[in-house]
């Protein structure tokens, strides 16, 4: 009996001890959550990059001016005539008919041409607030034509079509036209030689450089350089992947030129 005794204690003895083991090599449940949840997080960091984190603005979202320009309420009077109340020295003007009413006297020349001023207008200053809650998006205000023009929504001429367009607001070649058209190796020539190489009947031109292209492309004429650019680009299909973006070849500082003109 008493053998039977020790046995049975000895058994159970071994029962608590192999439990006890296999909970020491089991990490805690807090444990284990972390390192279940860790290797997606990084599998998601290396999906992500550049590409992933870009923010593309529809120009659908905004119809013109006074799609932002706006009375909310009585103590939030966004609109156009509210706006320039503000302005010191402006003259009193109610801007019925939006922005169109600005023209006469911001003209396309002068030190207050309306391109100007409302450039810098919406992106000047460090926490400018078009940029900061808007994404500085070209494309709130300025739409696509179906023939390559971007006027901005109230300005264009009767009848014009606009195509629907999504943008980013990044600058991938801050150095303009060359950091994206260039050279890789022979298999990949990106450069604007190559490029027009392959345009059927187009002269070839030896150069590198986008000033090079508007002896030719005048504005204003059906070969206008802003006219095809924008097709091209905004209209083909691979430059979604650097964002749409208007400010890869136009200067944000700069008055909004294209870079290198």
């Amino acid at each position: 009996m008493k053998k039977k005794l020790f046995l049975a204690f000895v058994l159970i003895l071994m029962a608590i001890l192999v439990v006890a083991g296999c909970k020491t090599e089991q990490p805690p449940a807090e444990q284990q959550g972390q390192t279940s949840e860790s290797q997606p997080a990084e599998k998601n960091q290396e999906q992500s990059g550049v590409d992933g984190d870009l923010i593309f603005v529809s120009s659908a979202d905004k119809e013109n001016c006074e799609a932002c320009h706006r009375k909310v309420s009585d103590d939030k009077d966004y609109s156009l005539a509210a706006g320039l109340k503000k302005l010191e020295g402006h003259p009193p003007t109610e801007a019925e008919n939006g922005i169109s009413d600005c023209v006469p006297c911001h003209q396309k020349e002068g030190d207050i041409n309306l391109k100007k001023v409302i450039h810098v207008a919406h992106y000047s200053g460090d926490d400018n607030h078009f940029v900061t809650n808007y994404d500085g998006s070209c494309v709130h205000c300025h739409k696509l034509s179906t023939d390559g023009q971007v006027p901005v929504a109230g300005l264009e001429e009767p009848g014009t079509q606009f195509e629907i367009i999504k943008v980013a607001s990044v600058d991938k070649s801050p150095g303009g036209c060359n950091d994206c058209h260039k050279k890789i190796s022979d298999d990949k020539d990106y450069s604007l030689a190559a490029e027009i190489k392959k345009l059927e009947s187009h002269p070839e031109v030896p150069s590198e450089s986008v000033a090079d292209c508007i002896s030719c492309h005048i504005e204003g004429t059906p070969l206008a350089l802003s006219a095809i650019m924008h097709k091209g680009h905004l209209l083909g299909e691979h430059y979604e992947k650097y964002g749409n973006s208007c400010i890869n070849c136009h200067d944000q500082t700069n008055k909004m030129i294209v870079k290198g003109l």
